[in-house]
């Protein structure tokens, strides 16, 4: 990619197609009186006449508008036209230009334009063709005249429009607009990190006194029918009976028949039947169950020694 290719441009307020249309007519009729004012003051100098002001005044101008269109063309394609800039330099253009053109047409409009460009009135073809470059310039610079104070309408109405919604200043800093509304407006911390969009969200689980708890059945005024159940063993306390666990202590208690009840059994020691052999082993060992060495009379093995046939 280019370096051109990477340059950002802010969007233009102007609309395209009145900018550039005018800009092309300043273009041409500021080209065509430089070049005919250049023409007539060579020849001036050459035969050792003096100059009019009217021909340096249009001179000037015309390099000027040539010279001022160069610039902002380049100010509109790489960064962007400011209106204001562009409104001044088209009002001094214009002034310029009023001034130079009302000096050529009180000079021109006595002889010239009153004329046909013949022989008769001019001598020769020399003279028809400085007639008729008067002419032809006094049309391009009213030419000229007419595009500048367009362009500079133009500018007028963008420059409103573009600042019709008020002016635009740059963001104060983040950390003096929360100073200044902390001393203005004092809110709850709480409040005041909710509204920094910087800060970090509220923990709700930091505070677990300000979190909502459900209320009791007895305390909402009945009782639930699941009061008195014993809680499971699995949610309480495994050593503590009260709690509904088992103690490993010299606690006895009485049975289901009135006999005496040894609690300081483990529970597993109760499990009777085919589950003894599912206890838990003990810690570090594996204990493999005797029932997977028998197999059927068919087999050749028992208990892991072989058998003769």
């Amino acid at each position: 990619m280019s370096r051109l290719e990477r340059i950002k441009t802010a969007p233009s307020h102007y609309p395209p197609v009145p900018f550039h249309i005018i800009r092309t007519a300043q273009l041409i009729s500021s080209a065509y009186v430089f070049s005919v004012m250049c023409y007539f003051i060579w020849w001036l100098i050459h035969d050792r006449y003096p100059i009019p002001w009217t021909f340096i005044l249009l001179l000037t101008v015309s390099l000027l508008t040539v010279l001022s269109l160069s610039v902002t063309i380049v100010l509109h394609c790489f960064i962007s036209l400011n209106p204001r800039l562009n409104m001044l330099i088209n009002a001094a253009l214009a002034v310029i230009w009023v001034v130079g053109f009302s000096l050529l047409a009180w000079w021109t409009t006595q002889s010239t334009l009153r004329h046909v460009c013949n022989v008769s009135n001019w001598t020769d073809d020399t003279g028809i063709m400085v007639c008729r470059l008067y002419k032809s310039l006094f049309s391009f610079a009213l030419f000229g005249l007419v595009s500048t104070l367009l362009a500079f309408g133009l500018d007028m109405y963008v420059r409103q429009r573009s600042t019709r919604r008020g002016v635009y200043h740059n963001m104060s800093p983040i950390d003096a607009k929360r100073s200044v509304n902390a001393d203005a407006y004092p809110v709850p911390s709480t409040a005041a990190s909710a509204t920094n969009p910087f800060s970090d969200p509220p923990n709700p689980f930091s505070d677990h006194n300000a979190m909502p708890r459900q209320s009791s059945p007895a305390a909402a005024g009945h009782e639930s029918p699941y009061a008195n159940r014993m809680p499971s063993p699995y949610l309480q306390s495994p050593n503590d009976p009260e709690q509904g666990g088992f103690s490993h202590g010299a606690h006895a208690g009485a049975g289901a028949n009135g006999a005496e009840v040894d609690n300081t059994k483990s529970p597993m020691e109760y499990l009777k039947g085919p589950f003894a052999r599912q206890q838990r082993p003990e810690k570090g060992g594996y204990e493999v169950p005797d029932e997977q060495f028998k197999y059927d009379d068919d087999t050749e093995y028992r208990g892991g020694h072989h058998g003769a046939a």
